[in-house]
């Protein structure tokens, strides 16, 4: 077997006691750490991409030091692997996370917070049907996967193209190539936000207006309204879009005049969807209501949703007579 020789760069120095092995468990650790501030940027709103630019940043660093300061050829695809893998955990788990909480907001479920819901077997199940067996889960982090890829190679191939190579990369050259890739990333941030949707697939949405009539929700009171194929456990449905009344005055309504004005028209849609009027169902009905910026544009309807409070729905509800 042919000796593999490694291949110095500029800045690049040996230190005794490095190892290719020694170097991929030090690089290890900046896995947990990236994975903890992924998930607390997810949680404040923040784009968590930007975790996975300094986690490369500090993977190949301790990769460098377990290896003795010097990256061979083999040396860098090992290291680019660890970062690609760590990107993909990273993304995983806040996908899940994500999920998790507002699978623990549902009012059918069992488990009051995301780290319950993380270790149910039910969680588990119901995430396989809903979201990896029908591609969702894919679809809706595309976009953060690209952004990923392109952090993670601004913070990786600066050192790896001043380390290796038979003409390693002067370090005004490899900025210029870490900045190129940031720039992109920034680009693909501005062509998201200008995009339907957002970051993630039109089917999760803060904005209920988003929400059209034949969407069932996991849950329709949560902050993020969660949309899921009605043949799969659900707590909401969106079953008709009703125009509400001219308002009076000028400018958006208050609070007291949608009060009045949404749920008349949408009792009425009820009993004509469910078959059962309102009164006396076991189920519950609520309103989507048209933001401010939404209204003024002149959209002046309302959203009927349909729920079941106490357990899960497993169909359509159009019929239901309940």
């Amino acid at each position: 077997m042919p000796q593999e020789i490694p291949i110095t760069g500029r800045g690049a120095r040996r230190r005794s006691g490095g190892s290719l092995s020694r170097g991929v468990w030090l690089s290890l650790l900046a896995l947990p750490v990236a994975l903890a501030c992924w998930l607390l940027l997810e949680s404040i709103g923040f784009i968590s991409t930007l975790v996975t630019y300094l986690y490369a940043v500090a993977a190949v660093w301790l990769f460098r030091r377990g290896c003795g300061g010097l990256i061979s050829a083999r040396g860098a695809r090992v290291i680019s692997a660890v970062v690609v893998a760590g990107v993909l955990v990273c993304i995983a788990a806040g996908a899940v996370w994500a999920t998790a909480t507002a699978y623990s907001a549902a009012p059918w479920t069992d488990v009051t917070s995301p780290l319950a819901a993380s270790v149910s077997p039910a969680f588990w199940s119901w995430f396989g049907q809903t979201h990896i067996a029908t591609g969702e889960v894919f679809r809706a982090n595309a976009v953060t996967l690209l952004l990923g890829l392109l952090f993670a190679a601004a913070g990786i191939l600066p050192v790896l193209l001043r380390t290796t190579g038979r003409r390693p990369l002067g370090p005004r050259s490899s900025i210029a190539i870490s900045a190129s890739l940031l720039v992109a990333a920034v680009a693909v941030v501005v062509v998201a936000n200008q995009v339907p949707g957002g970051w993630s697939a039109p089917s999760t949405a803060a904005d209920p207006l988003v929400v059209h009539v034949g969407d069932c929700m996991l849950d329709a009171s949560s902050v993020t309204l969660t949309i899921v194929p009605c043949d799969q456990p659900h707590g909401a449905e969106a079953f008709a879009q009703v125009l509400l009344p001219g308002y009076p005055s000028p400018g958006y309504p208050d609070t007291t005049w949608f009060t009045a004005a949404a749920p008349p028209a949408c009792t009425a849609a009820f009993a004509g969807f469910i078959g059962h009027p309102l009164e006396g169902s076991t189920l519950q009905l609520s309103e989507q209501l048209p933001g401010e910026q939404a209204w003024t544009a002149g959209d002046h309807t309302a959203l009927c949703v349909a729920s079941d409070p106490v357990a899960p729905i497993e169909a359509s509800l159009a019929g239901a007579q309940r």
